[in-house]
């Protein structure tokens, strides 16, 4: 990282330098005609400054210095990414249950009552994540509500039965 930074400060400022350098001589085109000694001396100090900073690159290279800044930079940054990888991800884990539907908030839970129509149930929970048809007694399909709200790979659900297109039994979901 920092090699790859003194390259590009290093390109950077000869950009500059070269820019300095032929600015006036680009500017006395105009007026007066450019020598090829005066455009000679220049080149030879940036070779010059080239040949410094060149001697500075190897001098930091060879210390160990910059290999040593290196290394514990990328450890650090390696272990700060799968540590940023691991929240996002247990985020988006959450993010994506919640998204599901009004299922995931417990006051919408309370508004379900014995009695009311499937439609009315969907409208308040969403869609269920599963549908089980059954052949017990009072119970024709059981609607059922399920997800990774708190991104712990714990499935957190909640059940509705129908009997006759009415709800029959609740079972809501215990939140964290």
């Amino acid at each position: 990282m920092i090699e790859e930074w003194n390259l590009e400060f290093m390109k950077t400022y000869l950009k500059c330098v070269l820019t300095a350098l032929l600015f006036p001589i680009q500017a006395s085109l105009g007026q007066s005609e450019v020598t090829l000694e005066n455009v000679l001396e220049e080149l030879q100090a940036l070779r010059a400054q080239v040949s410094a900073l060149e001697a500075r690159i190897e001098s930091l290279e060879s210390s160990g210095i910059a290999a040593a800044i290196t290394a514990s930079e990328s450890k650090i940054d390696s272990e700060e990414r799968r540590n940023w990888f691991e929240k996002m991800r247990l985020e988006l884990k959450k993010a994506d249950a919640k998204a599901i539907g009004g299922w995931t908030k417990p006051e919408n839970w309370t508004r379900i009552s014995v009695g009311q129509k499937l439609e009315e149930v969907v409208e308040i929970l969403g869609k269920p994540t599963k549908r089980k048809f059954s052949v017990k007694k009072k119970t024709d399909e059981i609607l059922i509500y399920e997800g990774d709200l708190s991104g712990n790979g714990a499935l957190i659900e909640g059940t509705i039965r129908i009997y006759k297109g009415k709800v029959n039994d609740i079972e809501a979901p215990r939140f964290p």
